[in-house]
């Protein structure tokens, strides 16, 4: 555990609510008396607390960032898919530096799969705080695929049959695309389909706007491995 998150760390005393102190004391065998590192997310430095009764923390010192986090961009658009699936795979698309996750029901997206956000920002709180990330991945829902191509207008994607790519494109697989064309399309933003694969319909809208890539595997890859698959080489890219 890197740190502990409170929205109002930086004021002189915050206070945890029961849920968050039993697993600071009892998960995270936190002593009574000493002193708890402590981020709001909203900025870069570390607040440093002492426990003093109860729930209660006082702040005793700041300190400010010495480093700024990395600026970097990825843009992940994901399906809908099982949420049980989403849930799993936040923690390391956010230990990524996954900028934005965008979930959006495709055609072939089962509808009444909603996913609880509140659920989903304490998943990605929690890996914030193991991983040291000091700003957290956002997640947002759209209700289809042309909701998400009116905000995301440069972003390609992704089609898992190889078979499906153009004769002209029959190399444009994503692993082989340069650093800095795999960083530009992380930062535009990659989509991927559900399971099922997109339909017909979703097939033709993107065939005829934007960029489509392959991935280059002796197998198909679950929707949710694939989002993570893709944070990691974008990631990797922006690394070298």
């Amino acid at each position: 555990m890197q740190f502990f998150y409170h929205e109002n760390a930086g004021m002189q005393t915050i206070e945890f609510n029961n849920k968050d102190s039993h697993y600071i004391f009892h998960v995270r065998r936190f002593k009574q008396c000493d002193v708890l590192k402590v981020r709001n997310l909203n900025d870069e430095n570390l607040y440093y607390y002492r426990h003093i009764k109860k729930n209660i923390f006082t702040l005793e010192c700041i300190e400010t960032a010495k480093t700024i986090e990395i600026k970097y961009v990825c843009n992940i658009i994901l399906s809908m898919i099982d949420t049980k699936d989403i849930y799993e795979i936040l923690p390391f698309l956010n230990a990524l530096y996954v900028t934005n996750l965008y979930l959006f029901y495709a055609d072939f997206s089962q509808k009444n799969r909603k996913i609880d956000l509140q659920k989903a920002q304490r998943i990605i709180m929690y890996s914030c705080m193991q991983s040291g990330r000091t700003s957290a991945m956002n997640i947002q829902v759209f209700k289809n695929l042309e909701s998400i191509l009116q905000n995301n207008t440069k972003a390609c994607y992704i089609d898992f049959c190889k078979d499906n790519l153009s004769a002209t494109n029959q190399e444009l697989f994503f692993e082989k695309l340069s650093h800095e064309k795999q960083k530009l399309c992380g930062t535009n933003g990659v989509i991927i389909g559900p399971e099922g694969g997109f339909s017909q319909r979703e097939t033709n809208i993107l065939r005829e706007t934007q960029q489509q890539y392959a991935l280059n595997m002796p197998h198909i890859l679950t929707a949710h491995l694939a989002s993570v698959y893709i944070s990691s080489i974008c990631f990797s890219a922006y690394s070298n």
